[in-house]
């Protein structure tokens, strides 16, 4: 497997026009004991089978530009917030995007998953598409857990069915429209947990 943020210090990988980095098989974590940071302006990020998790501790992953392409087929393919800390993923160019030929299927994007105290999606430009995706904003079982994900700018955020909440613990999710576009193919849902504070704001977009 593979993780940048070791033991001390910080750690920080930048990519731009041609890189290209490819895992198969493995998982690859951002910010894994210690804070990282992926910085991409361009290249290619490409996994097949294979989990990318972003703040097992602190982690924080930027998209500028290039593609960062996902494929799983039983499992998830993107954690944002993995451990007990924080996490952060902010899309202000390229895209973010699944392959799978499969759907629907149990794999996830998810934001705020099981141990996760806080973590976000911001999104300002670029394209995410994720039309074959479950993406699923809080899932945490720490009460007063937050997870939010907000859209501004010319965002093109584009995904298959969308969760909000699917918790029985007390967090709180968020989805901020402030502009760009939303689409979820197959629409919203909250698996019927009661838990979850789920709050939309729709101000622009």
């Amino acid at each position: 497997n593979v993780y940048n943020g070791g033991t001390t210090g910080t750690a920080t990988v930048f990519m731009e026009e041609p890189s290209s980095f490819a895992v198969a098989d493995k998982w690859f974590a951002v910010g894994n004991n210690l804070p990282g940071a992926l910085w991409m302006d361009g290249g290619l990020f490409a996994m097949t089978n294979g989990t990318f998790y972003v703040g097992d501790k602190e982690g924080y992953v930027r998209l500028n530009g290039g593609k960062i392409s996902l494929r799983a087929e039983s499992q998830s393919t993107l954690v944002v917030g993995n451990g007990a800390a924080y996490g952060s993923m902010h899309v202000s160019g390229g895209e973010l995007a699944t392959r799978k030929s499969a759907y629907p299927s149990e794999t996830y994007v998810e934001i705020g998953p099981e141990k996760s105290t806080a973590a976000e999606f911001y999104m300002d430009a670029g394209k995410v598409s994720l039309a074959n995706e479950r993406f699923l904003l809080g899932r945490s079982k720490t009460a007063g857990s937050t997870a939010t994900l907000t859209l501004d700018g010319t965002a093109d955020f584009n995904v298959g069915i969308f969760v909000m909440g699917r918790s029985t613990a007390g967090i709180k999710t968020t989805l901020n429209l402030n502009g760009g576009s939303f689409s979820s193919s197959k629409g919203l849902s909250t698996y019927g947990q009661t838990g979850p504070t789920r709050q939309i704001n729709l101000n622009g977009g």
